[in-house]
């Protein structure tokens, strides 16, 4: 096998496994989001039932009223839980909670309880995650320094390594402008319960039964799943593969690295341009030349070498019409998609 050849099928290798782990702690999210959304079902069923008309429907302006009596009383213990939440979670500039400045309406309140509901998931996830992202990027990294020592055939110890606080430091470490912490709780603090909001609003103005309300709320949590969460979580785990993978290359002395796109139809128009492009190491900039581009991005990179451009080599590459992935002549992505079009325009192979 040549080395280029070598190094694409390790690095895919690499990015496979991680990309399996991050289908899998998705999976299991997913789990613990269905006992959040059967929770906050119940809030909502309870609060449009006593709302509700006598032919069903919720009453707008029953549903608008501000909180008096009890309904006081049990506003106040829903701040003081959420004060606790936020603090818990390191979470202070939240305690700006937009409902502390006036009197609020019931429905505000069941805003603001969905919310408190929601960030007793989030902190628990952040941990979680943070244990995913963080096997993910030693994984990758001593995978990667191995691979490189393996095909110089020298083993040694001479290299970083990383102890939990340092592996957790890296993880943690903002960027594309925040990080992933802040990114869990965000998403389950400000974005889902929106989302909810808006479900429950338009249910109201519609004249939507307490039952079909709970009814749509299912199918905003089942896309939050599908949309926001795998949004979520492939992108992190690209993100601490490809920084993994980076670091490994400079422990190692490998200079310059291929960017390699995944050889399939809907792969994007940035990363389609880069793929098999050359870069220096020391220019890399992540979201420029380097992976992760953009949301979803499943792209990776190889280490290159001067004597590579002379190889004759072979990559992956799935089948358009089969859906199964094959070895293929090495060639660019452009280079490949205008072999398929044509094998599309003329029917056969």
């Amino acid at each position: 096998m040549n080395s280029a050849d070598y190094w694409r099928k390790r690095a895919l290798k690499i990015k496979n496994a991680a990309l399996n782990q991050g289908e899998q702690y998705e999976f299991d999210m997913a789990k613990r989001l269905a006992n959040a959304s059967l929770e906050v079902e119940n809030v909502i069923k309870k609060w449009a039932n006593k709302y509700a008309d006598e032919d069903g429907t919720i009453n707008a302006d029953e549903a608008q009223k501000l909180l008096r009596g009890a309904e006081n009383h049990q506003w106040q213990n829903t701040l003081d839980e959420w004060k606790r939440k936020a603090r818990a979670s390191g979470y202070d500039d939240e305690l700006n909670f937009e409902y502390y400045r006036s009197r609020v309406s019931r429905l505000q309140a069941l805003d603001a309880q969905i919310k408190n509901i929601l960030a007793g998931y989030a902190k628990p996830e952040q941990l979680k995650m943070l244990g995913i992202l963080t096997n993910t990027f030693e994984d990758t990294y001593y995978r990667t320094v191995f691979n490189a020592q393996s095909q110089n055939s020298s083993f040694t110890s001479d290299f970083a390594h990383f102890d939990a606080e340092q592996l957790q430091n890296v993880i943690s470490k903002p960027w594309f402008g925040d990080d992933f912490s802040h990114r869990v709780w965000g998403n389950m603090t400000e974005v889902l319960p929106n989302a909810l909001q808006d479900t429950i609003s338009r249910g109201i103005a519609l004249g939507y039964s307490p039952d079909q309300l709970i009814k749509d709320t299912s199918v905003t949590f089942r896309n939050f799943k599908k949309y926001q969460v795998h949004r979520l979580i492939t992108t992190e785990v690209a993100h601490a593969t490809e920084e993994a993978t980076a670091r490994a290359y400079t422990e190692s002395g490998i200079e310059r690295y291929e960017y390699l796109a995944t050889l399939e139809t809907h792969t994007c128009d940035i990363c389609r341009h880069l793929d098999g492009k050359v870069f220096d190491l020391k220019e890399r900039s992540e979201g420029v030349n380097y992976p992760v581009m953009h949301a979803h991005c499943r792209c990776t990179t190889a280490p290159w070498f001067d004597e590579m451009s002379e190889e004759k080599s072979t990559r992956w590459a799935r089948n358009p019409d089969t859906g199964k992935g094959e070895q293929v002549p090495s060639q660019t992505f452009n280079e490949w998609f205008a072999y398929q079009q044509a094998i599309s325009k003329n029917g056969k192979y």
